[in-house]
Order: structure tokens, then sequence, then C-alpha cells
């Protein structure tokens, strides 16, 4: 029951559920956590701290010191990783380079550990400005991590690679697709943070759905081009459609939203990107 708490607090934490997580932490801790707590749990429950400290660094919590090789999986990666993302975002830069180095030592018998170890010194390296290395080796890292079949940390660190790169440098392509991604995947504050990116390469993305909008994944594509400037034709070409099915597409979307034009359209979704933007700036 212990080991489900944890496993829940962690998802929480990982999909900014903070109030959730911190509920499932409480209640595995009046369980027995502190008492009959293994190794793997208690380090899965160092990573929840983590995950919670990095949406919120007030939290900035102590983390005790583990012993890794008693702990096996995934948890082995992700605990020097969480750790070294929070002592990086709260200046602890001394601490983020021995999670470094507990990575490499690691990734002698682990490639996944490699390239979450340049992850990490990407990030260390972006904090003290050496931006061009950071984005080299941020975007190395996304490559293996894509190629070991780690979506998430290769999205994040993709997306990390994003922000880090000179503004144009990242296709919108790719922009919009670490969008869909955490969208899809729930995470809100990920995705929040690819669409401040795709705004500082010039790139206009949705504003992320809210309850209520009713749009299809399709017709927020299409409302996206419109708020672009696209023609129906344009449209059409881009997502490879008939300009008929788009202008289905067109009467839904204003249907949905109760709007009645085209203009009313990109006004609505433009200020609702300023709303966006508003609360995650």
């Amino acid at each position: 029951m212990i080991r489900g708490l944890a496993v829940l607090a962690l998802l929480d934490a990982t999909q900014a559920r903070a109030r959730e997580a911190v509920a499932n932490l409480g209640e595995a801790e009046r369980t027995g956590l502190a008492r009959f707590g293994e190794p793997r749990i208690l380090t899965m429950v160092d990573c929840v701290h983590a995950e919670l400290a990095l949406l919120d660094p007030s939290r900035s919590p102590q983390l005790p010191e583990r012993t890794l090789y008693r702990v096996d999986g995934a948890v082995q990666l992700w605990h020097p990783t969480l750790v070294g993302r929070l002592a990086i975002a709260t200046g602890r830069l001394d601490d983020a380079d021995a999670r470094v180095t507990t990575l490499r030592e690691l990734g002698r018998w682990s490639s996944a550990a490699a390239a979450l170890a340049d992850r990490l010194e990407g990030l260390r390296r972006g904090a003290t400005g050496a931006t061009r290395d950071a984005a080299d080796l941020l975007a190395g890292a996304a490559d293996r991590l894509a190629a070991a079949g780690l979506g998430l940390p290769a999205h994040q660190a993709r997306l990390e690679w994003a922000e880090t790169s000179v503004p144009g440098a990242v296709e919108r392509d790719e922009l919009l697709e670490l969008v869909d991604y955490f969208d899809t995947q729930a995470l809100r504050s990920w995705g929040d943070r690819a669409r401040q990116a795709a705004r500082a390469h010039n790139v206009r993305v949705a504003p992320r759905r809210r309850a209520g909008d009713g749009l299809t994944r399709r017709e927020s594509e299409v409302a996206e081009l419109v708020a672009e400037g696209r023609s129906n034709a344009e449209i059409a070409s881009a997502l490879f459609l008939s300009e008929r099915t788009v202008e289905t597409h067109l009467a839904h979307i204003y249907r949905r939203l109760g709007l009645a034009s085209r203009s009313a359209l990109v006004r609505y979704l433009t200020e609702r990107e300023q709303a966006d933007s508003q609360r995650t700036d």
C-alpha cells in the first residue's frame, strides 16, 4: 500500500497536481512510511519532493543522500536527475555537479543515464551563461533519450534545448509537437513552458484548451492557422485537407465557441493567448 501511494504521489507531482501529491504522501506517512519504507520507496518520495519544489521553489526541501546502488529501475535515474534540476533551479551548482557525476557513473552501464547526465550538465551550463554548450548538450541528450524510448525526458530535454536556443533557431513544427505532446500527457506546467518557448521563437500556438471549449484536435489546428492569418486554401494545404473540409471545421468552431466570423475567432484566440501568457509569465 505504501509503495502504491508513493507511485501515485510521484505521478501527481509529475503532472503538477501538487495538492493530490501532498495528500498521497501524507497518507503514506500515516500508513508507516518511515518504519516500513524500503530504499526504493524512500527514494521515490524524494523524487516527489523534488518535483513539487520544481513547481514551487519556495519549498526547497533538504533531501537526504541516498545509496542508489540499493535502488533499481527508473528511480535510480530519476532521483539524481530531479535533485540535480532542483539544485540548479535554487542556485546550488556544486550539488548539481555531484548529481552529474552520479549519472556519469551510472552511465558506464546505462546509455540512458549518460544521456541524462548530458541533459543535467546542459542545464548546469545554461545556468552559468554558456548557452551554446548548453544547447549542444541538451539537443544530443534529447536525441539519445528518444532513441532509448524515454519519451518524457526526451521531450523535456528538447524543450530545454528550445528554451536555450537563439530565437528563430527552432522549427515551428518541432515547437508545436512539443506543445501537443505535453498537452496530450496532461503535463500542464510543461505545456505552458512549451507555449512560452514557441512565443520566444515567434511561433504562434493555440492557447491551452479549457473545459468547455469542446474543440477537437483538428479543429484546434485549424483555429491556430486561422489565427496566423492563413487562408482556407493555405490551411487545406498545410493539413492535407480539402477546402470544403476546412470550411466545415470552421463552421463547427464558430458554433462551439459561439462566434460569428473569422475576425471574431482571431480576436478570441488572441485574447486567450494573452491571458495564458499573463498567467505563466
